[in-house]
């Protein structure tokens, strides 16, 4: 009779675990950052996608209105409709006082009726405040889905915008640091409607046209900036280092229409105030190094580095026009609810980034400018005589110039 013997098993020794356990380990290593790269791209097509969605809009706007861009049309005079009083108890006005009084009016009642706000108190009309750039996409709701918050205004990489527009009615629960309340009234209700996109300046207000290139320094001095729009006082202002700030006309504001722009594939309608998609740490938008996705009148989406575009408002001269050191430069306060920036520094005590030039934010030229190459070659001369081929990456001085 055969005898039956329990059969053994060989059990791994701990070498052999400790070996297993290591080559575990660096496969999980190597293929972590090419997952979170994945993903990172992932969710720079869906911010690309997004910036394409408003083109589509912007064109259904056109079309309907005339050809005009998409902006708050409710300028000194506009007669305010009735409801209005209704929906913003104490603020009784039959016209518009100026431009941006009256696009804090339409940006607030079609808040109001859209999202049922009626408590003056809590959602307060902002005060003294200027509504075009981070707010301009608002007069597009009804193109696109109509949801509001719109998700397609939040870049997927920002996460303070997404978690604001989370909690959207009632801010202050979100958790996320909020700027200081500004004015007699807290208005920072209208947080989470934001975008993460700036709507670039030549999109609603006039261009600011100079005769020649040596007339934007005042007679070739270097360092002056060129038709910078700002708002102060209830007013708006438009300065381009020459004398002193030029108030604009009443109704001048919103008032471009598809067909001002010369160069729709080359010139940029929006983008994003820092670069998120590459790498870990964020770039703000005017550093040389920032790379992001631009979004194009044409209706094309493309990724771009910040020092490739067209400087921006700059000095008269070509010579210090290539100098980036030499240009206009300003420093920006980081703010509490920024992204985690590279390239940051310390001045006066302040935590921010110093950048140079106004780029494509900024364009010389206003629509009638460019911001990317147009794709041509031009023959150089260099100081030995020589031809060198280089790309074209300026502005057609011969028509206009500045801003």
């Amino acid at each position: 009779m055969n005898e039956r013997h329990p059969r053994r098993f060989r059990a791994f020794t701990l070498i052999e675990l400790l070996i297993v356990i290591a080559i575990i380990a660096l496969l999980i290593g190597i293929l972590l950052p090419a997952i979170g790269n994945a993903r990172k791209s992932a969710r720079m097509v869906v911010c690309m996608n997004s910036q394409r969605s408003f083109s589509q809009a912007m064109n259904s706007y056109a079309s309907e209105n005339k050809d005009r861009l998409f902006n708050y049309s409710w300028v000194r005079g506009t007669p305010i409709p009735l409801d209005f009083s209704r929906l913003v108890p104490g603020k009784f006005v039959q016209y518009a006082d100026n431009d941006m009084h009256g696009a804090a009016m339409q940006f607030t009642y079609i808040m109001q009726k859209r999202m049922g706000f009626k408590d003056a108190d809590k959602f307060a009309m902002p005060a003294g405040w200027f509504p075009y750039v981070l707010y301009s996409h608002i007069p597009l709701m009804d193109y696109m889905n109509g949801q509001m918050p719109m998700p397609t205004a939040a870049c997927p990489e920002d996460k303070w915008l997404l978690t604001v527009q989370r909690d959207y009615s009632n801010v202050e629960a979100s958790g996320m640091p909020m700027p200081p309340v500004s004015g007699d009234s807290d208005a920072r209700w209208r947080f989470p409607f934001r975008m993460s996109y700036t709507v670039h300046s030549s999109h609603y207000s006039p261009d600011k046209v100079y005769n020649s290139m040596e007339n934007i320094g005042g007679g070739g001095v270097a360092n002056k900036r060129a038709a910078i729009i700002y708002a102060a006082n209830n007013a708006v202002y438009m300065s381009d280092g020459v004398g002193g700030p030029e108030q604009l006309p009443t109704g001048s504001l919103g008032q471009r229409r598809m067909t001002d722009i010369r160069f729709p594939q080359q010139k940029t309608v929006m983008s994003d105030e820092f670069g998120r998609h590459f790498g870990r740490l964020n770039y703000y938008f005017a550093d040389p190094q920032c790379r992001q996705p631009l979004s194009f009148y044409d209706g094309s989406v493309r990724v771009y580095m910040t020092s490739d575009t067209n400087p921006g408002w700059s000095p008269a001269r070509e010579t210090d026009r290539k100098d980036m050191t030499k240009r206009f430069s300003w420093f920006e306060e980081q703010g509490d609810f920024d992204p985690v920036m590279a390239n940051s520094s310390v001045e006066g005590g302040k935590v921010g980034y110093r950048a140079a030039a106004g780029w494509f934010q900024m364009t010389r030229g206003g629509l009638r400018g460019w911001d990317v190459p147009r794709g041509g070659i031009r023959a150089k001369v260099t100081r030995n005589g020589t031809l060198e081929a280089v790309a074209e990456n300026e502005l057609d001085t011969s028509i206009t110039a500045a801003y």
